[in-house]
């Protein structure tokens, strides 16, 4: 009898999740449409406040005001969102989110995936949104969709890359991986992949499975450095990557002459935009290809050069510098990233900033949005609903 009125309460219990579940769901499915239209040449930069994102355009105007958990840029007409139904906005914290595209131009949202990230290529990898999958009743395949939400390849992958250079990584299952072209075909595989890294500069390194080290292949799939690093290599730039050296530190190695030109640093990232950060007794500065400093090592940390700016950390402040090492912003940043599109994410020094909030700034470290403005602008707080 005991057992008995054991299995009613949690199939009670059950049957109440799934309810809750399947209304969250409902709700979602029938957010109303969007009311925008965005010409495919304009970019919105989302915001985050009070837990919800929004969009901006590159002046600070809100366009959509916050409403989505999550969203991405929003680039070439459409952005992957992350939604949440206004009766049901608690539940989002232990609930599956459900991303969809958002059209610029109609304002529809569309599909139901399992995540999405900023369409950077035609083709966006994405898992299809099922209740089975997020129970663990089906295996999470992912495929690939168009900025309609079309599936171009239907899923069928384990795992799966962005779109670099014509070729997508993919893993179709624990043994077999290689690469995809964007008709869904697949032109290199194998079983002796533990690992591979997107095309770049007609070069993917490879984590080989036979010896355990690091080599790159052509989109032919042939070996074009044979596997000899025991650590994974930056991305090939204009015919050049970073390589561990055996011996110990990091070294430049030339494609064209398959040697290693340059030794004797500690540590070296990927080159970007014709340089990149290097660290020498505990403090980072910038090289160019030659292996030469164009900055000297002075930072405790940075980030790749972007629209020909790096972002830098030292003695407690992030600020940025040009490739003579000139600083060109200093706003006593607590946060600060690399520029996207002609604005950059920063934190300007606030005693009331919620943590995952940020600023941004243009090019001439004018401040184009601000969180507390914005905060300011609406006296009673911000109006979560459908927009």
């Amino acid at each position: 009898m005991y057992l008995f009125k054991r299995y009613i309460r949690w199939g009670f219990i059950l049957i109440a999740w799934l309810t809750i579940l399947y209304i969250y769901i409902s709700y979602i499915n029938k957010i109303p449409d969007i009311s925008v239209d965005i010409d495919d040449s304009i970019i919105l930069y989302p915001i985050h406040i009070n837990d919800r994102w929004g969009y901006i355009d590159v002046i600070g105007n809100v366009i959509i005001e916050p409403y989505f958990i999550n969203a991405s840029l929003f680039v070439d007409g459409v952005a992957a969102v992350a939604l949440v139904s206004k009766p049901l906005s608690f539940w989002h914290r232990i609930m599956p989110r459900v991303y969809k595209i958002l059209d610029g131009h109609s304002g529809l949202l569309k599909g139901s995936y399992h995540y999405l990230s900023t369409f950077s290529n035609e083709l966006q990898p994405a898992q299809e949104f099922s209740l089975l999958r997020w129970f663990g009743l089906r295996n999470q395949l992912y495929g690939y969709i168009d900025k309609n939400g079309v599936w171009a390849i239907r899923p069928r992958f384990r795992n799966a890359r962005a779109f670099s250079e014509g070729l997508a990584a993919v893993a179709l299952n624990e043994e077999l991986r290689g690469f995809i072209n964007t008709k869904g075909d697949v032109v290199i595989l194998s079983t002796n992949y533990i690992d591979i890294d997107d095309f770049s500069d007609g070069l993917s390194w490879v984590l080989e499975a036979s010896s355990n080290k690091w080599g790159a292949i052509n989109t032919q799939g042939d070996w074009v450095v044979v596997p000899i690093f025991a650590h994974k290599p930056t991305p090939f730039y204009s015919g050049v990557a970073a390589v561990p050296i055996e011996e110990g530190g990091w070294g430049l190695y030339e494609r064209r002459t398959g040697k290693i030109f340059v030794e004797g640093f500690d540590k070296i990232n990927r080159f970007s935009e014709g340089y990149a950060s290097a660290l020498e007794k505990g403090k980072y500065g910038f090289i160019d290809l030659n292996g030469f400093w164009i900055v000297p090592p002075q930072f405790d940390r940075v980030r790749d050069f972007a629209e020909g700016l790096a972002c830098v950390y030292a003695d407690g402040e992030f600020f940025y510098i040009n490739a003579n090492g000139e600083i060109i912003i200093a706003n006593n940043l607590f946060q600060a990233k690399s520029f996207e599109y002609g604005l950059a994410r920063v934190n300007v020094r606030s005693k009331h900033r919620v943590p995952g909030e940020f600023d941004y700034i243009d090019k001439k470290g004018n401040l184009v949005f601000s969180v507390e403005e914005f905060r300011n602008s609406r006296k009673w707080g911000l109006k979560w609903g459908h927009p």
